[in-house]
């Protein structure tokens, strides 16, 4: 029997959140820094990315905010760990709902922080990110691509095991 065929489904977002526990938040990086040619009247911009990772009983979904105004650039990059009980087979579709419903909802009080403490040692104003209300909220993820990433990562899995 493969590898592949000992996985349990996690075909909708209640058995993966039945499943899944939060192991560790680690901060993949954080950064800061003054806009000397500024006259610090720039728009504010603000970039989210998403970057999950895959293996047979984890999963890691990396955020990455970038938020710039008129006197600075801070980045902060965070990465939630999460661990199954046993091997599981993932959908794109119930991924992308965990992330958006969960995982960005755990990771974002981090990535506010260390962008509030680096704006604070960098004694500039302290930007305000707001609430994310997650019936609002939504990644930019094309599902397809996704799939095609958990089916590569499950391939290799194969691999390696046989």
């Amino acid at each position: 029997m493969s590898v592949q065929e000992k996985r349990e489904s996690l075909g909708d977002i209640q058995t993966f959140v039945d499943l899944v526990e939060l192991k560790d938040v680690t901060v993949m990086g954080l950064s800061g820094a003054l806009k000397t040619d500024s006259d610090g009247e720039s728009e504010t911009q603000f970039e989210l990315s998403f970057a999950p990772a895959f293996k047979s009983a984890g999963l890691r979904t990396r955020f990455k905010i970038e938020f710039t105004n008129g006197k600075a650039t801070f980045m902060a990059d965070m990465a939630a760990h999460w661990e199954f009980p046993h091997a599981v087979s993932f959908k794109a579709d119930t991924v992308i709902e965990f992330a958006e419903r969960v995982a960005f909802m755990t990771v974002y009080p981090y990535l506010r922080e260390s962008i509030a403490s680096t704006a604070a040692r960098m004694n500039q104003p302290i930007p305000t990110l707001g609430l994310i209300k997650a019936d609002h909220f939504s990644l930019d993820v094309d599902p397809e691509s996704l799939q095609a990433l958990i089916d590569k990562t499950a391939l290799l899995e194969t691999e390696i095991d046989s």
